[in-house]
């Protein structure tokens, strides 16, 4: 049962650049929660609906972005999915140092032909998450909660030891 408000309001129309973020986006339903973009898997999107309508669900599916006026701030979550389509994004290769200094959260110096816009930073392959390149400097989008927070950093990097 749906609220006066709530039933005279026309469902939100979600920017089509989202489904260029994920790879087979025909897969996923976005629904918008509280500015935040979802994709919920569309084999479990009835689940979904019922549960929601049961229970407070803290998490679903993937986190897409958040809107922020007329911008769509890209997730971490999204950076950590199995289903991102890295080709929707400018990526940047970074060293163990910046790697380092990415997960501090502090300043990355991207190389200066780097694009402008959100840019997907990585290390050895494997995204670390995002950034906004704005051409002198790049707002680090790390998560804040999750920063290194330990001055300690080993001596050299170890790497998996090939078998």
């Amino acid at each position: 049962n749906k609220s006066k408000k709530e039933r005279g309001k026309a469902a939100p129309v979600l920017p089509s650049v989202v489904n260029d973020w994920i790879e087979e986006a025909g897969k996923f339903r976005f629904e918008l929660i509280n500015d935040t973009i979802q994709a919920i898997p569309s084999a479990h999107q009835e689940t979904w609906q019922l549960i929601a309508g049961q229970c407070r669900i803290v998490t679903a599916g993937i986190s897409v972005g958040e809107i922020k006026g007329k911008d769509i701030l890209p997730a971490h979550s999204l950076a950590m999915s199995t289903s991102l389509n890295r080709e929707a994004f400018t990526t940047v290769e970074i060293n163990w140092e910046d790697a380092v200094k990415y997960l501090k959260k502090e300043v990355l110096l991207l190389p200066e032909e780097t694009k402008k816009g959100y840019v997907l930073v990585c290390y050895n392959g494997f995204p670390l998450g995002f950034v906004k390149h704005l051409g002198n400097r790049a707002n680090n989008l790390y998560p804040q909660e999750w920063r290194i927070r330990s001055g300690y950093l080993p001596d050299k990097v170890v790497l998996y030891p090939e078998s």
